[in-house]
């Protein structure tokens, strides 16, 4: 695993991702956080099969409140990232455990 700071124009949202489903996820509760911070805890991300852009496995709810102060803004930070090898499928599915389960680390 590597950490960067990735441009939001450089993120696409991954098929695995449990919140990519259906309508855009409920922001209202971390927005006013990302509004006065920005994002503090990294993205899970890895590559994407073709080009230049990563999928996000875990944190599209700062994915999607970075991107609403972006536009009230005309402009954000890079995000944090930890960007887990491309086609690992375990790593990219851990995320989606660990906040379902009820043995989650804290």
């Amino acid at each position: 695993m590597k950490l960067d700071f990735l441009p939001l124009d450089k993120l696409t949202v991954s098929r695995i991702n449990m919140r990519a489903r259906g309508k855009a996820p409920v922001v209202t509760d971390i927005l006013p956080s990302i509004r006065a911070r920005g994002v503090l805890v990294p993205l899970i991300v890895r590559p994407a099969p073709a080009g230049d852009l990563y999928e996000i496995v875990a944190g599209l709810r700062r994915y999607t409140s970075a991107a609403l102060v972006a536009q009230e803004n005309g402009g954000t930070d890079p995000l944090p990232a930890a960007i887990i090898d491309p086609g690992d499928d375990a790593a990219a599915l851990r995320p989606r455990f660990w906040k379902t389960s009820p043995d989650s680390p804290p």
